[in-house]
């Protein structure tokens, strides 16, 4: 025997080879379904909204500093033995770690993809070309986030550099620049605009109404990362220039492009890609406030307006990363707001607060659909025409022009307004200003996006209610001195009415502030002002959006019209390996069985089956048959809300359709799922119309 041989026989390599073995046969077996995934797929999403958040946030500072901070600049860096590029580059939060870690786990991914064994035939063949793909997807998704994390810093650094941080400077700049050049930066930034969203129209707006419409069912949940992308950009220029208007909705919808992209690439059904859709539409609202409950009460109740088990772990993993990565890139710490209640009474004036908030959020919505109704020239007067008529750069500048005269009386409107809402919650500005900037931003706003600006409207909805209620707790505090908790208590519940009013959305609004406060003692208050709020816009808009009212939105409708009918069923005598296949594969987790003349006999749940998946004793003595339950149909001609109540009596999440006049003929099948995506795209009509 030689010396190698000895070596091989030796019990720590024997070891081995027996440890590698097993792993080997692990890899061998390792399969990716979409339910297994979906949490930490909506992580990653997650990580690239709060990597969106930070772009975001950079190339507005870089914008406001070639516009408005140029003079700024060019005195810092004359300045002899000055370094504020480099210092600002030194103290920067680079967290190296994360290239380390992130890298470690790309490259497992990929040795694991390359692992996988390439033989096998016929379904086990395919799941292992779905399960390598996905790993590779994946691996590469993180490399792209680390590529993008890195030069975000340093951008945001050499905005810090300058005075200019992700929560403002705009304020400093106008105040070293003259007051004339407004106007003339705003208009130059209508002419940027417009030619950026010619790539994309339907970047034009607020985006949040698009992310909605995306996910009810005529949408298919699909947005374009074309879309995505000039969205930021063209909203970058909009706030940069002096725009009115806010963040939030170009994130939510950059957010919902990468979840739309990403679940594409997996191969994901449209039910989990309009879940990642939510999850990066959760990540943008919770990178922007540092709320990350907020951003999942946000996906939840106004995106996809259901709050179903399975969604709650990938919105929430979504949140915590995307608020992780927003302040990795800021290296701050969380801002929290004071907030006061002097008594119980006081609850009182917030309920007044309430109509307040309502009345500022139905003149808002009403306030932008009549701008948007001049500048196409749907208003029966001369001046609509006139706009009908000419082209999208003219209407651009003369909404940035606009907006920069109004900017010169109230300077507070022009870009998202951050700074003046946080010097308005912490109670520094008087009644009049307060007062002054509440109307003016809802005019400011209306004017920028109904000239075909892109931006937010959620932000700005914020600004009104804040200054609104502040100019509000001035007054109060003025007739009854020391008896109320001050105007900037105030503005803080009053961000939540207009908001919930707004949105008809209160939970979202009452997370919102309760997360800036941190304080217990706002959640009556802001219970009271939210639900007023809501109820005012309810009676004078109408139409509820929140999850309860998906049941009041099912349409009247029979199931024949919403039911799918790309599953083929499988005959009752299939062997266990090719139930399991069938089942893992059925975007509803059941499988109709079919007898030797091919009529429905039986489903097969994947529920049912769950505790047996890798159980191989099972294989070769177990039928389809076997695991079937007895069979439930509904028949095409069946309402919708009548069908949701038989599923909800068999406790199935589907069952087949089955033809009125023949019930051995099977036509389809429809789910608890397709009944609530009727519900919501009968709500998206008219909520996306409103953002």
């Amino acid at each position: 025997m030689t010396g190698s041989e000895k070596i091989v026989q030796t019990p720590v390599v024997r070891r081995l080879r027996l440890k590698l073995a097993e792993v080997l046969a692990v890899v061998a077996h390792l399969r990716l379904p979409a339910p297994s995934i979906l949490p930490a797929t909506g992580a990653l999403v997650g990580f690239y909204a709060g990597l969106a958040a930070g772009l975001f946030s950079a190339l507005i500072g870089s914008i406001q500093l070639l516009g408005f901070g140029l003079p700024r600049v060019l005195r810092r860096l004359s300045e002899p033995e000055a370094h504020p590029v480099r210092d600002s580059l030194a103290r920067a939060p680079w967290h190296l770690e994360y290239l380390v870690a992130g890298s470690l786990v790309a490259l497992g991914l990929l040795t694991l993809a390359r692992l996988v064994p390439t033989g096998g035939a016929g379904a086990d063949q395919i799941d292992r070309a779905e399960t390598r793909r996905r790993l590779r997807v994946i691996a590469f998704m993180i490399l792209g986030g680390l590529a993008l994390f890195y030069p975000v810093v340093a951008l945001s650094a050499v905005n810090d550099a300058f005075g200019v941080t992700p929560n403002g400077g705009l304020m400093g700049l106008l105040d070293e620049t003259p007051w004339a050049l407004r106007p003339l930066f705003a208009g130059l930034g209508g002419v940027l605009i417009a030619r950026v969203v010619r790539l994309a129209p339907e970047a034009r707006g607020g985006g949040l109404g698009q992310v909605i419409q995306a996910v009810s069912r005529s949408g298919e949940g699909v947005i374009p990362t074309r879309v995505g992308v000039v969205k930021l950009f063209a909203s970058s220029l909009t706030i940069g220039t002096g725009g009115s208007a806010g963040r939030e909705g170009p994130i939510v919808q950059m957010g919902g492009s990468v979840g739309s992209t990403l679940a594409q690439a997996l191969g994901f059904t449209r039910r989990d890609l309009v879940v990642l859709v939510g999850c990066g539409s959760a990540g943008g609202i919770a990178a922007s406030f540092n709320a990350p409950i907020a951003g999942a009460m946000f996906a939840l109740e106004i995106i996809l307006r259901e709050f179903e088990v399975r969604v709650f772990a990938p919105i929430m993993l979504a949140s915590v990363t995307a608020t992780m990565t927003a302040r990795a890139m800021a290296g701050a710490s969380v801002e929290r707001h004071e907030f006061h209640l002097r008594s119980t009474s006081e609850v009182l004036a917030y309920v007044l607060l309430g109509i307040l908030g309502g009345v500022m959020a139905v003149s808002y919505s009403r306030g932008m659909d009549l701008t948007a109704a001049l500048f196409q020239g749907r208003l029966p007067n001369r001046a609509s025409a006139w706009l009908a008529e000419q082209n999208d750069t003219t209407r651009c500048v003369l909404g940035g022009v606009i907006v920069g005269l109004m900017g010169i009386a109230v300077p507070s409107i022009m870009g998202s307004g951050a700074e003046s809402l946080s010097a308005a919650t912490a109670g520094q500005l008087a009644w009049h200003v307060l007062l002054a900037a509440a109307v003016f931003k809802l005019i400011a706003t209306s004017v920028t996006l109904g000239s075909g600006a892109s931006g937010g409207t959620f932000f700005p909805s914020l600004f009104i209610g804040g200054m609104s209620g502040g100019a509000f707790g001035a007054l109060l505090d003025h007739l009854f001195p020391g008896a109320t908790g001050g105007p900037g208590s105030y503005a803080l519940v009053g961000m939540a009415a207009c908001v919930a009013g707004f949105t008809r959305a209160p939970l979202t609004a009452i997370v919102i502030v309760f997360e800036l406060t941190n304080d217990y003692t706002a959640i009556l208050p802001l219970m009271v002002a939210c639900t007023s709020a809501s109820a005012l816009t309810q009676a004078v808009l109408g139409h509820a959006h929140g999850p309860s009212s998906l049941t009041a939105a099912i349409p009247d409708r029979p199931v024949r019209e919403f039911m799918s009918n790309d599953e083929e069923p499988l005959p009752e005598r299939a062997n266990y390996d090719q139930l399991r296949e069938a089942l893992l594969r059925s975007s509803h987790g059941v499988v109709v069985l079919v007898d030797d003349q091919g009529r429905p006999s039986g489903l097969a749940l994947l529920h049912d089956i769950q505790s047996h998946l890798r159980d191989e004793s099972i294989r070769e003595v177990v039928r389809a048959q076997d695991l079937a339950r007895p069979l439930r149909t509904l028949t095409d001609d069946l309402d919708l809300r009548s069908a949701r109540d038989s599923l909800d009596d068999w406790e199935l999440p589907a069952a087949p359709v089955v033809s009125h006049e023949d019930p051995a003929r099977l036509l389809g099948m429809i789910g608890l799922s397709d009944i609530r995506a009727a519900a919501r795209a009968e709500l998206s009509k008219v909520h996306a119309s409103t953002h």
